[in-house]
Formats: structure tokens, C-alpha cells, sequence
């Protein structure tokens, strides 16, 4: 499948800029101005959903100033940390004769993971006798594919939980999911769900999970956002948040299976506005 990116001529024309001139008069073509390439436009972004399959190709169209012997030009292609496995591209790209425009192909390999940004840049060098001058932008083409992603999660256990903010003097039973198509290597995706509806579901609504991220071995790794929303009302304007925000004596760790999360509970409107008020504990035990 291939992805086509169609331009025209005058676009490309107007990324060029005559320099010539002659005495006396106003700025005009010159009658030979040599020959040079420019991309129509300096990025693109491909962004597919979830339904969508990735394509194995992606065609730039590459613009010269005229029409005329067929000619190749060295094209730097540099594919972006991470995106070297997936993108690919050929060291130059072909006009043919009496053609104004080349297609270079950008290969996408197999194993692109959605959730992922892939990105590579493109890079044309100019004639230096050349009497057309392209803007610099126009020398550059930065390409970045990405895809939506679904999370999967899947059951992996209970956790028995103690929280100070709802005061069970018993653990409490919470289940535990992972996400398994989460795509960053080395790292588990893992969530706590509906924790404080299952800790006080007098005050609490179902459906507010605790995200956290653990590490290949299963150790504390981090939590997924600084503040998550604990589906409590605070006071018909604003919701409940539990973090762990470091600037607040905040962490997540573990010692073999046990884990804390110390942090805080706060109010607010959103994540941006949350104002701490109270501190927090949910610890629990967790196994595989």
C-alpha cells in the first residue's frame, strides 16, 4: 500500500526566488539560471488509526525549476533514534527527461508498532552556480508516521491494598490489568482498577483506574501521569486526584512484591489545576 503525495508545479515555483538582474531595469529572469530541486513543502505527519494498516511506502515528489535532461541527485535520507529498523530510503532520486518532478520512495519495514512516532528527514544540496536560490525550508523534508493506539489490557492478579485516605484496617482486593501491546521495550503498562470504588464505594465512582508503569523485572518504574482522577467529587465544581508528585515528598517503589505509592490527594478542575490537600498512601501486594 502506498500513500501519494501530490503537489504542483506553481507551489514548488513559489519556494524558488529569481536573483538576476540587469542594469537599469526591474529583477528578471535570467536567460540561463541553471537548474535546482526543492521540496514543496518542508514536513509531513501521517497519522492512522487504529483501523488503518500501515503502509510499506511513502512517495515524496521532489520539484526542479525546469523540464529538462533526465539527471539523478544525491538525496540525504536520516531516519529519526528509534525509527532506524523501520524507515528507510535511497541515497538519491532520478528526473527523467522533460519532467519537472521525481518521486523518492521512503520503505517502511515491517514491525512498525502503533503508539509509536517514526520519523526521518530528507535533505537535497544545491548546484553552487546555480542563479535560482530555494528557500532553505524547501532543503529540508521531515517525515513522521504514527499510529493510534488501542490499548489491550488483560487480567494479571489482585493486589491487596491498604489506603490511608479511605482507612481499611483490612486489605482490600483490587484487580489488577496490563497493557500487553504497549510498545515501549523494557517497560510494563500496568493499572490498579477502580481502586477507590472498591476501597469506599460510598463516596467513589467505578471506572477511574491508577496507572503505573513497572520495569521488565516488575519493579516500580513510575506512575503513568502526576495526577490521575479518583472518580470522588470534591465539591460540585471540582473531582479528587491522587499523585505522586515528587515536589511533594511524592514517590512510587517497591520492595519485591509490596508497593507504595506515598503521594498526595488534591482538587481541581483538571490535571493542570489540581491543588494538593491531603497526603496519601495506597500500598499493596501484588504477584504474577
Amino acid at each position: 500500500m502506498k500513500l501519494n503525495k501530490i503537489t504542483t508545479y506553481a507551489t514548488v515555483l513559489a519556494a524558488m526566488s529569481m536573483v538576476s538582474c540587469t542594469e537599469g531595469k526591474y529583477w528578471e529572469e535570467a536567460s540561463n539560471p541553471g537548474e535546482v530541486y526543492a521540496f514543496a513543502k518542508p514536513a509531513e505527519t501521517v497519522s492512522l488509526l487504529d483501523s488503518e494498516t500501515i503502509p510499506s511506502s511513502y512517495d515524496v515528489v521532489v520539484s526542479r525549476n525546469n523540464a529538462g535532461a533526465s539527471v539523478t541527485i544525491p538525496v540525504k535520507f536520516t531516519a529519526s533514534a528509534g525509527s532506524e529498523s523501520v524507515l528507510s530510503g535511497p541515497s538519491e532520486v532520478t528526473f527523467e527527461s522533460g519532467s519537472s518532478s521525481a518521486v523518492y520512495t521512503i520503505n517502511i519495514a515491517d514491525g512498525a508498532k502503533a503508539g509509536v512516532n517514526y520519523g526521518a528527514t530528507l535533505l537535497l544540496t544545491q548546484p553552487e552556480d546555480a542563479l535560482v536560490h530555494v528557500n532553505t525550508s524547501n532543503l529540508k523534508y521531515t517525515f513522521t508516521l504514527t499510529k493510534e493506539l488501542v490499548l489491550n489490557w488483560q487480567d494479571n492478579g489482585v493486589a491487596l491494598t491498604f489506603s490511608s485516605w479511605a482507612g481499611n484496617e483490612s486489605p482490600v482486593e483490587i484487580p489488577v490489568q496490563e497493557a500487553v501491546n504497549w510498545p515501549v521495550d523494557g517497560q510494563r503498562l500496568m493499572r490498579l482498577v477502580s481502586p477507590y470504588w472498591y476501597l469506599e464505594p460510598e463516596y467513589a465512582e467505578e471506572g477511574y483506574n491508577v496507572q503505573y508503569y513497572l520495569d521488565a523485572d516488575g519493579n516500580a518504574a513510575g506512575m503513568y501521569a502526576t495526577y490521575q482522577m479518583m472518580g470522588e467529587d470534591y465539591d460540585g465544581n471540582s473531582v479528587l486526584w491522587f499523585g505522586c508528585p515528587a515536589n511533594y515528598g511524592g514517590y512510587f517503589a517497591n520492595q519485591d512484591n509490596i508497593y507504595t505509592m506515598n503521594g498526595v490527594v488534591g482538587y481541581g478542575t483538571s490535571a493542570a489545576s489540581v491543588t494538593p490537600g491531603w497526603y496519601e498512601t495506597l500500598q499493596f501486594q501484588w504477584s504474577e
